[in-house]
């Protein structure tokens, strides 16, 4: 009888421990996920800010044709 009580409870165990695992395992994705989405923005960020500066740039550009074509 002790035998499989002792049986049982080491395969609660060894199940519980797999369990940890994988909770662990997800946060870890989860994280890694997170600062894939957070690079993705700052990327997205740095993208929109270069546009802004070259349709400023051009804007001058043509300003300064349109000064010199008078």
């Amino acid at each position: 009888m002790a035998h499989r009580s002792l049986t049982v409870l080491v395969t609660t165990f060894v199940l519980s421990a797999c369990g940890v695992e994988t909770a662990g395992t997800a946060a870890a994705v989860g994280v890694s996920q997170k600062q894939a989405l957070e690079q993705g923005q700052a990327a997205a960020d740095r993208m929109q800010e270069q546009l802004k500066a070259s349709a400023e740039l051009a804007r001058e550009r043509n300003e300064s044709m349109e000064k010199a074509g008078r």
